[in-house]
């Protein structure tokens, strides 16, 4: 199962987690059955955009359809409500996070070598697409407070907490992280992500965000500060 995990299909890119490509115009109304593929991927891309800049009260599903050129009934082929939409989003990117993740530690050794990789990959997400990081900020408080989010199902969006858990345990099995240590590393990586993508989100700059993310990368590596 993990090496399953870690080594995904090569097709898999930043591109297809934040990729924004316009879409051509259609008639307004009920979505054909020949685009309904597509119509599916707009909405999540769009709805995930507006999410993070507005937040989940005060995004409409008017505003989503307008945006997907679809009248706001029609969300309702493919989501049966807001909150459902806003948690497939959710699962959505968690998993292709996962994935890019995933690829950019394809042929790395260790568990440094794999961290540093990692954060090369945030960094390559949030300079295609900033709301990824804000979606994700904003999601993990809405989810727990917001009585919509709080009644429908919990999402399954563990993507990225699944592939340190993975990447731990390649690390446990080699003997590289003591057993003892499973769980702090664990959560050790997660803060880092979590922390920097936060930081992403507040900045509202890709470059400082790029910069905070080499600094640490520099601290890890030991070339970060000279000896006095």
């Amino acid at each position: 199962m993990a090496d399953e995990f870690l080594h995904p299909s090569e097709n898999v890119n930043v591109e297809e987690v934040v990729a924004v490509h316009p879409n051509p115009r259609r008639s307004v109304g009920r979505p054909s059955g020949t685009d309904s593929f597509d119509t599916r991927a707009a909405l999540l891309r769009e709805a995930r955009q507006i999410f993070a800049s507005q937040g989940y009260s005060a995004t409409t599903n008017k505003e989503i359809a307008a945006r997907v050129g679809i009248t706001p009934g029609a969300i309702y082929h493919y989501f049966p409500s807001k909150a459902e939409l806003f948690t497939a989003v959710y699962d959505e990117v968690q998993g292709a996070m996962a994935d890019v993740f995933a690829k950019a530690i394809i042929g790395k050794v260790g568990i440094i070598d794999n961290l540093l990789a990692t954060l090369d990959a945030a960094i390559d997400i949030n300079r295609h697409d900033d709301s990824i990081a804000s979606f994700l900020f904003g999601a993990t408080r809405e989810m727990k407070t917001h009585p919509d989010l709080k009644s429908v199902r919990r999402p399954r969006g563990l993507g990225t907490m699944n592939f340190i858990r993975r990447v731990v345990d390649d690390g446990v099995r080699s003997g590289e992280i003591d057993e003892s240590q499973r769980a702090g590393v664990e959560d050790m990586m997660g803060a880092v992500l979590n922390g920097l993508a936060r930081f992403a989100t507040i900045s509202g700059d890709a470059e400082r965000h790029a910069g905070a993310v080499e600094a640490f990368k520099q601290l890890v590596e030991g070339t970060l500060t000279r000896r006095i």
